[in-house]
């Protein structure tokens, strides 16, 4: 039996840090092997930069980030297959590029985003 492996979302890491669900705390603490793309390290620190987190609290949480796995960056296989799930699902771009890298890399993308809810390889906490 294989493993699964996850690419974790924005919203994930955003209820994560404000400590919103015990079962994120749980599950990103845990010994699941996790990636993060790279677009949710520009969600996550534009809105603690639009919340008025101090500099500090802000570098901590992207370095525990990068500390509990490789972020992910979009590639231009990606970028094409993220325009075609935009429209055929109706994904914002944000959500379609997320969805597209994990897919690329075979991941289940987990989330707190109900947008992802009837896709395949989705789990929404």
């Amino acid at each position: 039996m294989t493993e699964c492996k996850y690419l974790i979302d924005s919203s994930i890491w955003v209820s994560y840090f404000l400590s919103e669900k015990e079962e994120i705390s749980t599950f990103i603490e845990s010994s699941h092997e996790m990636f993060t793309p790279i677009l949710s390290l520009f969600e996550v620190k534009r809105k603690f930069i639009r919340e008025k987190y101090n500099q500090s609290k802000i570098d901590t949480a992207l370095e525990l980030m990068q500390r509990r796995g490789s972020f992910l960056p979009i590639t231009w296989e990606t970028c094409q297959r993220a325009a075609e799930l935009s429209v055929h699902h109706n994904l914002a771009a944000m959500d379609a590029l997320i969805y597209a890298t994990a897919q690329h890399h075979k991941l289940i993308l987990v989330t707190g985003d109900n947008d992802f809810r009837k896709l395949k390889d989705v789990r929404i906490i």
